[in-house]
């Protein structure tokens, strides 16, 4: 095909268009490379700190160690120069001591790191906030850990004294023991007020530190003075330590009535006037002492006409009673409700109040 031929089909316009949007794309594709290659070169020219470790465990300490301490080590692997800004510790029982501050590339240094056990007890961990110019590791954290024993051992940590009788007083011996010579508990705290035991239910006192520091601690728990239901008590004793100048034992109890009743109380619900309704109300003693029903009372008994079954008869000492209720609603609308008082005796006497509720609402 000749050139004339060719510029009548239309083929060297196609060339050309074809050869320039080929030279424009090139053009493109350097320009995007260069820009890639621009960005990665600003970045691979930053700082960039690398620490051979950022985690040391110091293990088994004692109270008498002295203070233990380890190097973590870091080098600019950037290209620009590396700024240390500061190292700010967790606590005061961990302290870093940084070497230099200033770090060419390709230069080393370290972070020396001092823990002191004697400023902390059990299990702990503590970390040092390292700030840098690096942009990819503004802040990196090392962090140390140990164990050392506690101060003070409390035997038992919580005590727990479960369901206690309400007519019930309970003393338990508490022991602490010291790991520190010279420290022992000296007091009940005096953050231990009485408006924090405002039922006057739980005291303590506190003897003479023997010659090791050891302490014995006697609770004293009067179930009389505390509500019925879960108790919950917290006693501070003061040190002579400062690291450790106060312990903090708590006290736990549930009080119980002496005298258990099934159901605790009687409902009735939707009940027509004059109705005869039954219950059956079973009788029984906290520690399973025998005791006996010595009488059955009601209050606003102008509620409801009472009809009492009692097995065994009443003045019989057993260990559970059986009482058979029966009783005609009010001939009237409403709510209802009442108490009955059950008196008892044995181990020692008391009276139970058992609730009467409910509504009349049917003809």
């Amino acid at each position: 095909m000749g050139a004339n031929e060719e510029i009548e089909n239309g083929g060297w316009p196609n060339r050309v268009a074809t050869l320039a949007s080929l030279a424009l794309l090139g053009v493109g594709f350097a320009a995007f490379a260069f820009a890639i290659n621009k960005h990665t070169t600003r970045h691979d020219e930053t700082a960039a700190i690398a620490f051979d470790r950022t985690f040391h465990d110091f293990g088994q300490l004692t109270h008498e160690d002295s203070t233990a301490s380890t190097v973590f080590a870091f080098t600019n692997a950037g290209r620009s120069t590396l700024e240390i800004i500061r190292v700010a510790s967790s606590c005061e029982c961990t302290v870093g001591e940084l070497l230099d501050s200033t770090l060419e590339p390709g230069e080393h240094s370290e972070i020396v790191v001092a823990f002191d056990p004697a400023k902390r007890h059990g299990k702990s961990k503590s970390n040092l906030a390292v700030y840098t110019n690096d942009p990819k590791n503004l802040i990196v954290l090392l962090t140390v850990a140990a164990q050392t024993p506690a101060r003070f051992e409390m035997t038992p940590p919580i005590l727990k004294l479960g369901t206690v009788n309400q007519h019930a007083i309970i003393v338990k011996d508490v022991r602490v023991k010291s790991n520190i010579p010279g420290k022992s508990v000296s007091q009940l705290s005096s953050s231990f007020s009485l408006s924090d035991n405002a039922d006057k239910a739980l005291w303590a006192t506190v003897s003479d530190p023997e010659a090791t520091g050891d302490t014995n601690i006697e609770i004293i728990f009067d179930a009389s003075r505390a509500a019925e239901g879960p108790f919950t008590k917290w006693l501070r004793f003061q040190t002579n330590d400062d690291i450790e100048p106060e312990l903090a034992l708590q006290v736990s109890a549930t009080v119980s009535e002496s005298i258990l009743t099934k159901p605790k109380r009687i409902s009735i619900r939707e009940r027509q006037r004059k109705s005869a309704v039954a219950s059956t109300i079973h009788v029984e003693h906290f520690e399973s002492s025998p005791f006996a029903i010595t009488s059955i009372d009601s209050e606003n008994s102008n509620l409801l006409n009472l009809d009492l079954h009692v097995e065994p008869n009443l003045g019989v000492i057993a260990t559970s009673h059986q009482i058979t209720l029966t009783y005609l609603t009010p001939d009237r609308l409403g709510p209802i409700a009442g108490e009955l008082l059950i008196s008892v005796t044995g181990k020692e006497a008391s009276t139970v109040t058992l609730p009467i509720v409910g509504y009349i609402d049917r003809e």
